[in-house]
């Protein structure tokens, strides 16, 4: 049995058994001296309305539950854990002590974004043109799109690969920013440390390995020193990472050698102008230098005329001066003449000799003749 209450105010059943007190469509039940408190039923749906200037606050000694009435979970208050809202019985976002935890997707709308801190720094995603945005203090600052990954000036359409950086280099003790910065954060007592960049692809149907790879190394592990480096490594089939090379401040190494007498500090090619003491009608000269191997080539052509002709013949205009001592080798040819000759290098000249007796070839020994020669010497 049951108490019934209408809206007129008539009560029935009021008895002694009555077990529920019913309260008929849009017939409110007051709360408050000023009413601040209803619960009703309109005939469709169920309100609990707060009218009142305060909080509306449910309390109870344990978990709070907000369900269905066949039993669905929409929300679960935990106490001392976690909030947990559900979609369709499954949990969704849970709250934790270090944040949130989502499972699924996070749907954010057209022209929405992800904010840090205020409008100082977000994440905005756009659909119409597939792209999404990373900002911070007022400007964009790079830009995912069509699978290329800007950064900085994010407008350039110069691009290509899927990695761009496009912002004004500027240097700071001479070192350059703004660019890329790979970094490495072990100790600087290990050796080699440094940034790398490895690169990897499949070796099979199915699986993938780095076949060769650049770091950015220390050259020894004393502390506050920052000498430096590059060091080259790939992989020979069936074997691991093997050093192919260093490049640093002492030149290219290869291998694994790091002994800086052992670096090749230079590679170049060019030109240089021989002059001698018995007057050449046409000369040209040039050279490889390697390191400090210096090989010089010359091609030249005397004419028949007055002169000394007991002045040794002595060539100058070398491109790199040596020592007495410092020639590896040497041969040259003058027409017209069948001694075994060499040259003897000093300095940024050599003379022209005879090996058979180690004397000077003197302008008479030859008119006008074609004088050809090679050597190869050290600088310092």
């Amino acid at each position: 049995m049951a108490i019934v209450i209408n809206g007129s105010g008539t009560v029935s059943g009021l008895t002694e058994q009555a077990s529920n007190v019913e309260l008929t469509d849009n017939t409110k039940l007051l709360v408050g001296t000023g009413d601040d408190l209803q619960i009703y039923h309109n005939g469709t749906d169920s309100y609990i309305d707060d009218t009142g200037t305060g909080d509306l606050i449910i309390r109870a000694s344990d978990d709070v539950h907000i369900q269905k009435y066949t039993g669905e979970t929409m929300i679960n208050c935990n106490v001392d854990g976690s909030v947990d809202l559900y979609h369709n019985n499954a949990l969704k976002l849970a709250t934790s002590s270090e944040g949130i935890t989502v499972t699924g997707n996070t749907m954010v709308s057209e022209g929405s974004s992800f904010k840090f801190g205020g409008n100082n720094a977000r994440i905005m995603g756009h659909s119409g043109n597939h792209r999404i945005q990373f900002l911070a203090a007022g400007y964009e600052q790079a830009r995912l799109q069509g699978g290329l990954f800007r950064i900085g000036n994010v407008e350039s359409s110069q691009d290509d690969g899927k990695l761009s950086v496009s912002e004004t280099k500027n240097y700071s003790s001479g070192i350059a920013r703004q660019q890329i910065n790979v970094r490495d954060n072990q100790a600087y007592t290990v050796t080699d440390n440094g940034g790398a960049i490895a690169f990897s692809g499949k070796y099979n149907s199915s699986a993938y390995t780095t076949f060769a790879q650049i770091e950015g190394v220390k050259a020894n592990n004393t502390d506050g020193n920052y000498e430096g480096g590059l060091k080259f490594a790939a992989r020979a089939n069936g074997s691991s990472m093997n050093t192919i090379g260093r490049w640093d401040a002492h030149g290219i190494k290869f291998g694994g050698d790091t002994a800086a007498a052992n670096g090749l500090s230079d590679y170049e090619e060019g030109t240089w102008t021989p002059t001698t003491n018995i007057g050449y009608s046409s000369a040209t000269g040039t050279y490889v230098k390697i390191g400090n191997v210096v090989h010089i080539a010359m091609n030249a052509s005397t004419n028949a005329g007055p002169g000394d002709n007991s002045q040794a013949t002595s060539v100058s205009g070398l491109p790199y001066s040596a020592s007495p001592g410092d020639q590896i080798s040497g041969s040259t040819f003058i027409t017209g003449l069948n001694q075994n000759l060499y040259l003897e290098i000093g300095g940024s000249s050599f003379s022209i000799r005879d090996n058979a007796n180690n004397t000077s070839i003197t302008r008479g020994e030859y008119g006008s003749a074609v004088h050809r020669c090679s050597a190869t010497y050290i600088t310092s």
